[in-house]
């Protein structure tokens, strides 16, 4: 992969880690305050709720900080799925840019090669994606057919698999695009690479006209 500017891949860390800040906890505390607040409003007695039941707060909040925690180190550590899209690191017209140059099939300029490897390679792994979701989905909601009847969350399921179901044949056209574009323009593309002339020597075929014509017209001024 070509050398990242490392003020980009700064910026890109920082900008991560901003998203992080406010996304964590959008993702940690709903769940657990969601149990609490059934608790406080159910028609139970405090008395008589199983101790197990207030354990569960705790259990959904610290099992998925431990997760993130471990991701966080994984992501110090180098792992590369985990590591900042290098994209984050520049403005929002040059993500565009860069980006509809992948989709497109154009070369990008060699200061802006890295970032655009980067993005067409997530865009790549990330089509586990289209495989995995509807059949997730699909599977919650045959069991709950199973039984007879469709809870009202069912239909948060139903939504999304048809949402899903509409965005799929985009989602697995960016990722031929994306691989198209690696095969084009990647790293160990050849095109991408400088053509090399290897040094015409005396004698060898080719280089005996430019070397005869030389001589001749050497010799033709000093007759």
């Amino acid at each position: 992969m070509p050398a990242v500017d490392p003020d980009i891949a700064r910026r890109a860390l920082k900008r991560h880690n901003r998203w992080l800040t406010v996304l964590l906890p959008l993702l940690l505390l709903p769940p657990p305050v969601a149990v609490v607040v059934a608790f406080v409003l159910s028609d139970e007695p405090v008395g008589e709720i199983p101790w197990g039941f207030w354990v569960l707060p705790g259990v959904l909040f610290l099992l998925p900080l431990v997760l993130v925690v471990v991701l966080l180190r994984a992501r110090g550590r180098g792992v590369k799925w985990l590591q900042p899209v290098l994209l984050a690191g520049v403005d929002r017209p040059e993500r565009k840019r860069i980006t509809a140059a992948v989709r497109g099939g154009q070369p990008v300029n060699e200061r802006d090669q890295a970032l655009a490897v980067d993005l067409a390679r997530r865009m790549v792994r990330q089509r586990w994606v289209y495989y995995w979701f509807p059949g997730y989905v699909g599977l919650n909601l045959f069991f709950h057919a199973l039984d007879g009847h469709l809870e009202r969350s069912d239909y948060v399921f139903v939504a999304s698999l048809v949402v899903f179901a509409a965005l799929f044949p985009f989602g697995l056209r960016d990722v031929r695009r994306a691989r198209c574009w690696l095969a084009e323009h990647g790293d160990d593309h050849p095109d991408e690479q400088p053509d090399e002339q290897p040094d015409e020597q005396p004698g060898r075929p080719g280089a005996q006209g430019t070397e005869g014509e030389g001589w001749g017209v050497r010799q033709g001024g000093t007759s």
